[in-house]
């Protein structure tokens, strides 16, 4: 049978992720809405970017070296909410474009604008005239969280009103305009709501869910186990449905987590700090959004440099060492699925018993697994149904032994002279296989010596992944 393609279960492409830096402009530290989950925990209504402190901003942007690490540029713009500062943002857009092209610079063509809103005012005269004016060159990402119970326990106004009606009005007008995909977090009290919120999105025609847990320590006992539940119902949803290659996309699901650490990865690091430089409404530098203040609980924030001084380069070095052999324990380092598990720097560094960025949390432990053997039941049905393989090909390296009947045959150095012929039961093939899906092992079944069939024990093991059979007949695979 000729194998075929998925497309769930894949990352999806951001612009130019290899030659791009972001620069973001914390344009405002105020808010129309009060999200629960919100990792800006000090806003303020009275700290917004003037246009002349914005102006020399983009001048030490387009004239200086010390941030020019790529051929192409995306201005981010970020709050609070930053279209409560719309007409600002359009002048600085229009300063940026006017001043690249004075100076003949590469960046003049080679940028893109991001904005990712709460949608509260979307439709008003003064964004849809700044989306207009730049719609070649804008992405704009509205945050629905799925469903209406599920958006309105989290996404509330300061009055403790639910915003859902409000946003879901302005819906409509956005898909008209930009790619379907949207932003959506899960706290403890939403989290048994996410199968029909990640369904109800698709459903509205958001194909695209960009959708995480939050890094607080918030989990309880058993909060793995509802993510992994609701993770494992999707999951069946498109089986069922055979959707795995129709373009939905839900980022809960991934082909490239859940294995060990190369090399290569040991190099590198899961998030961007440091190459994702932000600019604050007093004129101050940071290595990204979460060193500013207006996000930090524990320790004082982290700046690089100011539009006066520039730069200060010995405070972008622990950025440019922080890997994820420096930042991580031995636990993480040498975990079978740490692939995948993500973090964000800022808040490791809030976190830290001292302010330092070579420290990272765990709380999201027990998450991060329950997500990987929900990505192994899919992956695993994917392929034992539709002979659709996981593209990238890798196994956990340690392996489980299912010695089937006592009579097992023999293999590598294990030569068995036992006569008997039980055979392993159901139940405890169905045990065995879920214990190897909770550690991360590969099973590997051993057959009798005899002719077992297999077939005849009647185990469904279309949920669990491909196995190695080893009998007389067949060879290793």
């Amino acid at each position: 049978m000729e194998r075929e393609e998925y497309t769930f279960g894949k990352t999806v492409g951001s612009w130019r992720p290899d030659r791009s830096q972001t620069v973001t402009f914390i344009v405002t530290e105020d808010c129309n809405l009060r999200c629960k989950y919100c990792y800006v925990t000090h806003k303020s209504s009275d700290k917004r970017m003037n246009f002349e402190t914005a102006k020399k901003f983009v001048d030490y942007l387009l004239n200086s070296d010390d941030l020019r690490y790529s051929e192409a540029l995306v201005l981010d713009f970020i709050g609070g909410e930053p279209f409560l500062e719309a007409e600002l943002i359009d002048q600085i857009c229009d300063y940026f474009k006017i001043t690249a092209f004075k100076l003949d610079h590469n960046w003049y063509w080679n940028y893109r604008i991001s904005i990712c809103t709460n949608g509260v005012n979307y439709s008003s005269p003064v964004v849809q005239n700044f989306i207009n004016k730049n719609m070649n060159k804008i992405s704009v990402t509205i945050s629905l969280d799925g469903t209406k119970e599920k958006h309105d326990l989290q996404r509330i106004f300061p009055d403790g009103s639910g915003s859902y009606d409000t946003i879901n009005k302005n819906v409509d007008l956005w898909l008209s305009q930009f790619r379907a995909a949207t932003k959506v977090t899960f706290a403890r009290e939403d989290l048994p709501l996410l199968y029909e919120s990640i369904i109800s999105l698709w459903n509205r025609g958001i194909n695209e869910v960009n959708a995480n847990v939050v890094f607080e320590d918030v989990w309880k006992e058993g909060d793995d186990k509802i993510l992994e539940e609701q993770l494992i119902k999707l999951a069946d949803y498109v089986i069922e449905n055979e959707l795995y290659d129709k373009g939905f996309y839900c980022s809960f699901f991934d082909e490239k987590i859940g294995f060990p650490y190369t090399e290569e990865d040991m190099n590198e690091t899961y998030c961007g700090a440091g190459k994702m430089i932000s600019f604050n409404p007093s004129g101050n530098i940071y290595p990204c959004l979460r060193y500013y203040g207006h996000s930090l609980n524990n320790h004082k924030e982290w700046v690089l440099g100011n539009l006066k001084d520039g730069v200060d380069m010995e405070k972008v070095r622990p950025f440019v060492l922080s890997t994820n052999r420096l930042q991580s324990d031995e636990e993480c380092l040498n975990c079978e699925i740490a692939r995948g598990c993500g973090f964000c720097q800022g808040f490791n560094y809030d976190e830290a018993p001292t302010p330092t960025n070579f420290y990272r949390t765990k709380y999201i432990c027990k998450m991060h697994k329950a997500r990987v053997r929900a990505n192994d039941y899919y992956f695993s049905k994917l392929y034992n149904l539709f002979d659709i393989e996981r593209s990238n090909g890798q196994t956990p390296n340690k392996q489980l032994y299912f010695l089937l009947s006592d009579d097992y045959v023999t293999y590598c150095s294990y030569k068995n002279e036992i006569k008997a012929h039980n055979i392993m039961e159901k139940d405890e093939i169905i045990n065995g296989l879920n214990f190897a899906r909770q550690n991360s092992l590969r099973p590997v079944f051993v057959h009798s010596n005899n002719s077992f069939d297999f077939n005849n024990t009647k185990v469904d093991l279309c949920q669990y992944s491909r196995h190695i059979f080893l009998n007389n007949f067949m060879q290793p695979s």
